[in-house]
């Protein structure tokens, strides 16, 4: 006859069926947070070690041990203590480069296989933390804020009175370098956006690229170094006579700021940042004077 299980051995063999299906439905949950925490245990006064987490449907749940279960990511933030690293389950950049016995541990990102940031030897949080944005997201919210205006060029002659074979000049104004510094906990951001030319476009195949030395020349018409002469009228349709340009019923002058814009964070190496030129396409007709002699008598 086989022996049965007490009542207290069954009891204690269907909590622990509870709990590992508790624990698989709540891996199942992503979680924004998880942190280490520390409790008693009210009759042996033993200290156990949890990890608390917070779901992204706004509930807290625990697991035993000092890590969550499933797929986790570190991440950086900052507690009642200070600047911490914890896990979650949601995607980051951070990447762990060293751990230590104490859990403390030191996180990193990479950027075109340059490590970017370095976040030096930070504790475990041990309370819920508050998710600090890494410091790329920072530096790209101050560049992109600085980076709005395209150029406002003053053409002349005017849109509208443009002659073949008349130097058409280009004005323009070019903003200076901007520099700024972000603090946040954990870091100093230094950013930094500068125009590191101007080009202009004048629709007919013709590009001129102008060097920030140039800038102060860029003052248009009489004297101004953005200059250019049309060879070919433009009709409305294209190619309405014989010299006409075939294509175009009018050139588009297109003028870009051509940027430049780095960011540092706590004096590392300098990190360079793509950014779209900032550009103005205008319609620029051409027509061509004619000479029309006339009896005086």
């Amino acid at each position: 006859m086989g022996v049965g299980l007490s009542y207290r051995a069954r009891a204690s063999v269907i909590g622990l069926a509870i709990s590992l299906v508790a624990s698989v439905a709540y891996a199942q949950e992503p979680f924004t947070s998880c942190w280490l925490e520390e409790r008693v245990h009210p009759i042996s006064g033993e200290t156990r070690s949890v990890t608390a987490c917070r779901l992204v449907n706004g509930n807290i749940t625990e697991f035993p041990g000092d890590a969550p279960p499933g797929t986790v990511e570190p991440a950086v933030g900052t507690d009642a203590n200070g600047v911490c690293w914890f896990w979650t389950s949601l995607a980051t950049e951070w990447e762990i480069l060293s751990t230590f016995s104490d859990g403390s541990a030191v996180l990193g990102i990479y950027i075109n296989g340059f490590l970017a940031v370095d976040t030096g030897q930070i504790p475990r949080c041990t309370s819920e933390p508050v998710i600090v944005d890494p410091p790329p997201v920072y530096a790209w919210e101050a560049i992109t804020e600085y980076i709005h205006d395209p150029p406002e060029p003053e053409l002349n002659p005017p849109i509208g009175r443009g002659l073949a074979g008349l130097e058409t000049h280009a004005g323009v104004v070019v903003p200076g370098t901007w520099a700024d510094t972000i603090t946040v906990p954990g870091y100093v951001i230094d950013v930094e956006v500068a125009v590191r030319a101007l080009t202009v476009d004048w629709g007919d195949e013709a590009v001129d690229t102008f060097p920030p030395e140039a800038y102060p020349l860029l003052i248009g018409y009489p004297d101004g170094l953005a200059r250019h002469v049309y060879e070919v009228k433009t009709c409305d349709p294209p190619g309405a006579a014989y010299d006409c340009h075939a294509t175009l019923g009018a050139y588009p002058v297109t003028i870009s700021y051509v940027w430049a814009a780095q960011w540092r964070v706590n004096g590392s190496d300098w990190i360079v940042v793509d950014v779209p030129p900032s550009e103005t396409t205008v319609d620029y007709p051409v027509t061509e004077a004619v000479s029309v002699l006339t009896d005086t008598g």
